[in-house]
């Protein structure tokens, strides 16, 4: 279970965010587990989606995206909101 703690000046917006995750090789493990991301905000109508190995050059490429979550979740300025993703997504080191 890991939590990035950031803060937060309530200073921008966003449309839409993208990154990798890796793990790195040589870590005693088979695989990491994402069961969950949380976020704070004005939030809305929110989607999480995933794509294998990178987002780069996948941008409009909808048919190598699987979506993971879409809800409606309240205002949470304060309070980080638990994002529950459908299908866990699992990565393996490398």
């Amino acid at each position: 279970n890991v939590t990035v703690e950031t803060k937060d000046h309530e200073d921008h917006t966003f449309a839409g965010i993208m990154f990798d995750v890796k793990v790195k090789i040589g870590m005693p493990m088979d695989y990491l587990e994402i069961q969950a991301i949380s976020v704070r905000g004005d939030l809305g109508q929110i989607s999480v989606w995933h794509t294998q190995d990178t987002f780069n050059q996948k941008h409009e490429a909808k048919e190598q995206w699987s979506l993971l979550h879409s809800h409606t979740h309240p205002k949470s300025f304060r309070v980080l909101r638990k994002l529950q993703l459908d299908v866990p997504v699992q990565l393996t080191p490398g």
